[in-house]
């Protein structure tokens, strides 16, 4: 059990039943960390659950790069950080909500995130995109509609969480 607060991971570890680590997946650092430890702890692990995720109520450029921060890039830097420990047939669930249906984007903008060949790099790039779009005022005109900032979270997490990981390099360790 992890959580960005080390007493809000040992409370519901014990609840729980199970041990506990601080994780903040916006902090290098702490990820760093938290695998360590896992690794000395345990070897290796069968599951990583990326679970972390925030709705911000606003949709200023300030609040969408905290929320893809968090949702996305957390998930891909927990997941990068902890893949050296996975065992050889580990799972990695990537939760998400469902606000992240690709039904807020636009046709065009759509196919584009559902192409199996969409990398991460070319992920990142768009959620980039789509921060300077909202900087600018303009996530409309690249196909982005945004109803409401929670849409945009649900966004980043459904998007690394796409049904074909391991096709891009995402999945089990090789």
């Amino acid at each position: 059990m992890t959580a960005r607060r080390e007493s809000s991971a040992r409370e519901s570890a014990e609840h729980l039943g199970t041990e506990h680590t601080q994780l903040d997946v916006t902090d290098a650092e702490s990820i760093e960390r938290a695998a360590a430890a896992l690794g000395e702890r345990y070897g290796q692990i069968d599951v990583l659950v990326n679970n972390a995720g925030i709705s911000i109520g606003g949709s200023n450029a300030d609040d969408v790069k905290r929320t893809i921060a968090v949702n996305l890039i957390g998930a891909m830097a927990v997941t990068g950080a902890f893949r050296p420990i996975l065992s050889k047939h580990a799972s990695i669930v990537m939760v998400s909500s469902g606000l992240g249906e690709l039904s807020c984007l636009s046709p065009a903008r759509r196919r584009e995130f559902e192409d199996p060949k969409l990398s991460r790099n070319r992920l990142v790039d768009l959620m980039q995109q789509f921060v300077k779009n909202v900087e600018n005022g303009t996530p409309r005109s690249q196909g982005l509609v945004v109803f409401r900032l929670q849409c945009l979270e649900g966004r980043a997490q459904c998007l690394y969480a796409h049904p074909r990981p391991r096709a891009r390099g995402y999945g089990r360790p090789r």
